[in-house]
């Protein structure tokens, strides 16, 4: 939460990553739906451009420009985050009238900005939450999690106004539901919904954290299943079921296999998450449709993305996009150094070895490998995924940005904690987590 304060001090532009859009959808909050596809911006987004500036080489109008022309900035004016539901603009509006009082700020530019503190905050909490009941130990826990807070691109999420900031604590709220869910209790099922809610409501790409745990319960469903194989051998005891049983006995079990998974646990909670996600996406993209004013694809940033045909080319370009989201995403030049650097590429190898070690090697228990091999499949697969929907949904290529997956980092925090096992090796995660703040505070001074 220090960090954040910071580079809202450093970094005074606008991020080139739509934050113009996202200052015009929180002018308009709190609603229900403020936003809609023919938005064109309003005067004081606008002012908060011309007076900051953008980071990046599109002109702005001067500060001192008495009457702004909507025409003369990004995507002809409009408001192209007419796409996302009002779930984090509406929260991040309220939770910025508490801050702007509190800290004495004039601009509500600055305030929302550092309601993102708030967001990582909570995000950090509840995956340290979620892990513990997961099995994985404290001080490793703390010391990935004091690194990832201090990744220069977490922090550049976190300190302008965007949906992308509140996506550690989506990441980590599935988890902490889905620990919960697994607990048992009358009202389990609860979570599950919620699991849905959390992973679609603020950002419909942030689904993808839906898809992973929904493969981490199919992947749970294994041990409670047994499967014949052709050769007779049962897959959870190895047994030879062909002894002292016929065909029709052999057939009799493996027409009941499908009903067992149907009635399994974690079929029904993958059930009940799909069609909470799958309603909550259906009726936001309806709801977006029947109040358009403008066909969306004749605005100019969207425009370059239309296609007539996908290439496997283009689809394979996207594999293993979310493998190394932190040091993938955008960062300012101004806000880091060849030490936050390192520190950001060094936490990343760490999740990579983590979740591979964790999906493979040395879990501790089922749950743990089942997270790590989920985590991993859609770390690789997500991005053509997601090519694949937007294509068939909008018929439009969009080159995944690593930032989509900052969804998956708390799931990598967990599966990488439970595979340091030593108290030494935590000891030493948690000094090199504190270097890395030093360094990024340093960077932003």
């Amino acid at each position: 939460m220090l960090l954040v304060p910071l580079h809202v001090r450093a970094y005074t532009k606008l991020s080139p990553i739509d934050e113009l859009e996202h200052i015009d959808y929180m002018f308009r909050s709190p609603g229900v739906h403020p936003v809609i596809a023919g938005t064109k911006l309003v005067e004081p987004a606008m002012r908060e451009e011309a007076c900051r500036g953008l980071d990046s080489i599109y002109p702005t109008p001067p500060c001192s420009t008495k009457n702004l022309k909507v025409s003369v900035f990004q995507d002809q004016g409009y408001d192209t985050a007419y796409i996302h539901p009002p779930t984090y603009y509406d929260i991040t509006w309220a939770a910025g009238e508490v801050v702007k009082h509190a800290t004495g700020t004039k601009s509500w530019v600055t305030a929302w900005r550092l309601v993102g503190a708030l967001w990582l905050a909570a995000g950090l909490v509840l995956t340290y939450a979620a892990g513990l009941r997961l099995g994985a130990k404290r001080l490793p826990l703390v010391g990935l999690l004091v690194l990832l807070a201090s990744a220069p691109s977490i922090l550049q999420t976190n300190s302008t106004v965007t949906p992308d900031a509140a996506s550690t604590l989506i990441g980590a709220a599935v988890l902490y539901l889905t620990s919960r869910w697994e607990e048992g209790g009358r009202w389990r099922w609860i979570a599950l919904v919620g699991i849905g809610f959390v992973g679609t409501a603020i950002k419909l790409q942030d689904s993808i954290v839906v898809m992973m745990i929904a493969l981490y319960f199919l992947l749970r469903v294994r041990n409670g299943v047994t499967m014949p194989t052709t050769a007779g051998q049962d897959l959870t005891t190895g047994v030879d079921s062909t002894v002292n049983r016929g065909q029709g006995s052999l057939l009799r079990q493996g027409a009941r296999v499908p009903l067992r998974l149907v009635q399994h646990a974690q079929t029904r909670a993958v059930g009940i998450i799909a069609m909470t996600t799958l309603a909550i996406a259906a009726a936001w993209t309806i709801l977006q449709r029947v109040t358009e004013t403008i066909d969306p694809n004749k605005i100019l940033v969207n425009q370059q993305f239309i296609v007539h045909s996908i290439s496997l080319d283009q689809i394979a370009s996207t594999f293993g996009i979310f493998l190394a989201p932190v040091p993938g995403a955008y960062v300012p030049p101004s806000t880091e150094n060849v030490w936050t650097i390192d520190m950001a590429n060094l936490l990343s190898w760490l999740l990579l070895a983590g979740i591979v070690a964790a999906a493979i090697f040395n879990a501790r228990n089922h749950a743990i490998a089942s997270l790590a091999r989920a985590t991993l499949i859609l770390a690789v697969l997500g991005g053509p995924i997601f090519v694949i929907l937007n294509y068939l949904s909008m018929h439009q290529y969009i080159p995944m940005p690593p930032r989509y997956g900052f969804t998956l980092l708390p799931a990598m925090i967990v599966c990488t904690a439970d595979a340091i096992r030593t108290r030494w090796t935590g000891i030493c995660t948690v000094a090199v987590g504190l270097l890395s703040v030093a360094f990024v505070a340093y960077a932003l001074a």
